[in-house]
């Protein structure tokens, strides 16, 4: 297959990695693929949803809560888990987002960990996240999405995110970021069909949501592929998204053909 642009192989290689991946590991339903971190915790075994045991000592469960009542006293200063270290592929076209989400300082070694199972479950955690940008994805398909609604409220106030092409390049606050997607709900048949999600939660009180989709309708008659990732992180008691970063694939005419080449950044939108 000839390639209009190398980020065209590259994101169809990353496709082709992240089905195989999925198929693989998962035996769940076709919509939900929670991962968790191959890391192993001393002491303990981490139960998953494919039914593994669950054995986590009075020690182990000391430091934990430890390590929560530890990071509800985080500073606003983020640490992001990486891609990679959220299992995703790792490839070359993604060196500079990469970098940019790498981790850095205090903590760092927490990031690859999955969080506990107790109080709350990692399930419930993983239900409610998902519950979150299902619904935030829902709301844009049907025009029905406003600065005020309720839903805004699971986004921390000090969300940011880049603006992605076309769009002059900068950081956008919540409600501009929010404004932009009701624009382009508005003037496009802009339509983001979700095909997997695959949720990863950490000890350190952060969890990344990655969406797999298709969106139509941008420019019409088109398809283009698109990875997001919704990072969430817990303060005070609740889960709030501090950012959403995207892998922006080519788009594809209604004959399937790829009609120019694809682009890497963060946030919705063309």
């Amino acid at each position: 297959m000839t390639y209009p642009h190398p980020d065209a192989k590259a994101f169809d290689s990353f496709m082709r990695r992240e089905s195989e991946a999925s198929t693989a590991a998962s035996s769940t339903t076709a919509y939900s693929n929670t991962s968790y971190s191959t890391v192993a915790t001393p002491a303990s075994t981490i139960s998953s949803p494919g039914g593994r045991g669950n054995s986590v000592s009075a020690k182990d469960e000391e430091e934990e809560d430890l390590k929560y009542h530890h990071d509800e006293q985080m500073s606003d200063v983020d640490i992001k888990p990486s891609l990679s270290s959220l299992d995703a592929p790792s490839l070359s076209s993604l060196d500079a987002l990469l970098n940019s989400s790498s981790s850095r300082g205090p903590h760092s070694s927490d990031l690859s960990e999955v969080a506990s199972t107790s109080k709350p479950s990692v399930q419930a955690i993983v239900t409610h996240l998902e519950s979150v940008v299902r619904t935030f994805i829902e709301l844009i398909n049907a025009r029905a999405l406003t600065p005020d609604h309720p839903i805004t409220a699971s986004f921390d106030p000090k969300f940011s995110a880049n603006t992605p092409p076309p769009w002059p390049q900068g950081t956008e606050s919540l409600p501009a970021y929010i404004a932009r997607l009701i624009s382009l709900a508005a003037e496009t048949e802009y339509r983001m069909i979700i095909q997997a999600l695959d949720t990863h939660v950490y000890k350190n009180g952060h969890a990344g949501v990655f969406v797999t989709s298709d969106v139509v309708g941008v420019p019409p008659g088109t398809v283009r592929h698109i990875v997001a990732i919704f990072r969430f992180r817990k303060r005070e008691g609740s889960w709030r998204c501090f950012t959403v970063e995207e892998v922006i694939g080519i788009e594809n005419t209604g004959d399937g053909e790829p009609d120019g080449a694809g682009s890497i950044g963060p946030g919705f939108g063309f």
